[in-house]
């Protein structure tokens, strides 16, 4: 006993550093991450507030994005099947040739090509026809005309018997690229 008494201070010493060990900085520490806890979760709460309160707003963004999206899809192709699309893009060709009274040489399907990335896949026609070279640039100016979007990757224009006072005939070569979305946009 007399040497606790001798001792009383350090011992007290000891016992506070295990108090402050093993009780104290526990405790701290549990406090702290309840602040963190609590900092986070008031941070999803005006979060939630804020998406509340601008409901309205995000609805009307979202309908707006929408009828973009839909405005967006009328530009390209839309099918279920790759063979009914490009069916359906040949039979307006050919079409289009007759009553331009143009000659059609040839019309062949080249590669389809996809974009992983975006839901849209890219057909290559390739398109010979010749006939009176003011009716091939009619027939030219109505496809630029299209509300789809077309590319021309490859296009040959070979003017033949050309007079005075006339354009003559023309021989057209071309490949245009057709768009079709591949699923609905959203």
């Amino acid at each position: 006993m007399n040497d606790l008494k001798k001792h009383k201070y350090a011992l007290s010493f000891i016992l506070l550093l295990v108090l402050l060990k093993f009780v104290l900085l526990p405790w701290y520490e549990w406090q702290n991450s309840l602040s963190v806890s609590n900092k986070l979760l008031s941070s999803k709460v005006e979060k939630s507030e804020l998406l509340i309160e601008n409901a309205e707003q995000i609805k009307t963004a979202i309908d707006s994005q929408g009828s973009q999206l839909k405005e967006l899809a009328s530009f390209f192709y839309n099918s279920d099947s790759n063979d009914q699309v490009k069916l359906e893009i040949q039979k307006q060709l050919e079409n289009q040739l007759k009553v331009f009274e143009l000659q059609k040489n040839s019309i062949g399907w080249q590669n389809t090509y996809r974009y992983p990335e975006y839901p849209v896949k890219k057909h290559l026609l390739s398109v010979s026809f010749s006939g009176d070279t003011y009716q091939a640039i009619q027939f030219l100016l109505m496809l630029s005309k299209s509300k789809k979007i077309n590319e021309y990757e490859n296009f040959s224009f070979n003017l033949l018997r050309q007079q005075e006072g006339g354009l003559g005939r023309v021989n057209v070569t071309m490949r245009i690229a057709f768009f079709e979305l591949t699923k609905e946009l959203t």
